[in-house]
């Protein structure tokens, strides 16, 4: 039985569906990679030759990195996919593509039967936004630390890798809501987060996609991309730091800094704030990430599949 690879790496998703490309890498390429490097070196070598005086300077050759799972692995993470309010025709295609490239998920919709110990539960959104951007959505309780916000970044980077417009990654609903005390919130939980309780050991993540058609394949690739990225992050990267913290307007930058042991120079650097001033539910992500090699969108990360394509 012959074990190939689904490369989930460098896809061009734009808007229309006939813009989606898959850029497949022949199997010689490693191959005449290295041919070119050896060519390269070789020749920098030779033209150095008869100089006493002089050396070879040579670039450092820095590979891309690589990870790779397996698909054992990754349908051990009990995959919940939750239709929230999706066309029915894409959240099918998506689950469709999904099984077809051997994913087992258990499907489900509005938030029905995800409050499970050890899920990762994904919910499918098109209802949150309207503009033509994707939105991830990390938990809104801050609470909450740990696999479900690193799967909100393990997402995030993957639909970025594969050429989405992802926004900032957000940690509440906007809208409306009056609470028992008559009090009204402006921002609040998704429907995924309010389904599921802290007393659950559960992965949740909202992405929505407003009501702009998509395509189906390259949402599911972009999934497992993301899942495969969350699986590594578990076992390689995971010290059970607090990785977004959400923020509201009475929040002090320093003391946010202090929350993720950064200082407020790093802190407002890696999240592009120009102020010391924070917005409400705003989504402030702890510098450590950028030395994590689960969330670095230009790191390959292959699932062992037995297909004959490579992605």
């Amino acid at each position: 039985m012959i074990v190939t690879k689904i490369n989930i790496h460098n896809l061009d998703c734009l808007k229309d569906d006939d813009q989606y490309k898959v850029s497949r890498k022949p199997k010689v390429g490693s191959i005449f990679l290295s041919f070119l490097v050896a060519s390269a070196v070789m020749s920098t070598m030779i033209s150095n030759m008869g100089d006493d005086n002089s050396k070879p300077e040579l670039e450092p050759l820095v590979a891309p990195f690589m990870a790779e799972v397996t698909l054992d692995e990754i349908n051990d993470m009990n995959i919940i996919i939750n239709d929230n309010d999706c066309s029915h025709t894409f959240f099918e295609e998506v689950v469709a593509n999904l099984t077809d490239d051997g994913i087992k998920v258990t499907t489900t919709s509005n938030g029905l039967d995800i409050n499970q110990n050890d899920a990762t539960v994904i919910t499918l959104d098109q209802q949150y936004s309207s503009g033509p951007g994707t939105i991830i959505f990390a938990p809104y309780d801050n609470a909450r630390v740990g696999e479900s916000d690193s799967l909100a970044l393990s997402m995030q980077a993957a639909f970025k890798q594969n050429g989405f417009e992802v926004d900032e990654i957000s940690c509440a609903q906007a809208g409306f809501r009056e609470n028992e005390d008559g009090s009204i919130d402006t921002y609040f939980p998704t429907d995924t987060e309010d389904a599921i309780d802290n007393d659950h050991d559960s992965s949740f993540v909202t992405i929505s996609f407003g009501t702009q058609n998509q395509n189906a394949e390259w949402v599911a690739k972009s999934i497992e991309n993301g899942l495969a990225r969350q699986n590594y992050y578990l076992n390689n990267d995971d010290n059970n730091t607090d990785l977004i913290y959400r923020a509201n307007s009475n929040d002090n930058i320093n003391d946010v800094a202090n929350y993720f042991g950064t200082d407020s120079s790093s802190l407002k650097e890696f999240n592009n704030l120009n102020d010391s001033e924070l917005n409400d539910s705003e989504a402030i992500v702890n510098p450590v990430v950028e030395n994590m090699n689960a969330f670095n969108s230009h790191g390959s990360f292959q699932i062992d599949n037995h297909k004959t394509k490579a992605y």
